[in-house]
């Protein structure tokens, strides 16, 4: 009768604690002591075989922690959980999930769009008859040529901060801002001109 009452009494207790200590899982909320004794509580996510992986309560920052700091007891509750290990590097979509990245895509963006916006004011000013009119586009494109290579400048500089983003196959050519106001400066010339005969 005694070793029965014992094996349903061992199954009892394996059946209340199979999820929290014989069939681990992520997150868990703990409290771990470090070896001066120092307890905190903490919410677990991962371990890998050094380290042991945690966010404090109420805190979305994720801490990391030595797990041979820990004193014997913390290390063997911190061990009964499987090594895990963060995504693959090839698993990550870089394009994507990198903040970085989808800032250099932006701005690669930004520059397409200006260019087209100047290739419409080049199209504006050859079609419009009259002087002033041409020179206020003249000002609009001189402005904006200067935003792009503002821009260009921008983006070869966020590529030098952060090579290891995946940047565009096409190589940015800052625009010549002196080549455009002498060239300006002809056609206002021709104008002046042709007004004249």
């Amino acid at each position: 009768m005694k070793p029965l009452l014992l094996i349903l009494l061992l199954s009892a207790g394996v059946y209340a604690t199979w999820y929290d200590y014989i069939a681990p899982h992520f997150p868990r909320e703990m409290t771990l002591t470090n070896k001066n004794g120092d307890d905190i509580s903490v919410t677990l996510i991962r371990r890998d075989e050094k380290n042991v992986y945690f966010r404090r309560e109420g805190g979305p920052i994720l801490h990391l922690y030595e797990i041979a700091q820990l004193n014997f007891l913390s290390r063997c509750k911190v061990k009964l959980y499987p090594r895990s290990q963060p995504k693959s590097v090839r698993s990550i979509d870089k394009e994507r999930d990198d903040p970085a990245q989808m800032h250099l895509n932006s701005m690669y963006q930004e520059h397409v769009d200006r260019i087209k916006q100047l290739q419409l004011l080049n199209v504006k000013l050859n079609s419009v008859p009259s002087i002033s009119t041409k020179q206020a586009i003249g000002h609009d494109i001189e402005s904006l040529s200067a935003k792009i290579n503002a821009l260009i400048f921008r983006i070869e500089e966020f590529k030098y901060r952060y090579p290891h983003l995946i940047s565009g196959n096409r190589k940015l050519d800052m625009i010549d801002m002196k080549k455009e106001e002498s060239e300006s400066t002809d056609k206002a010339f021709d104008l002046f001109k042709q007004l004249g005969n």
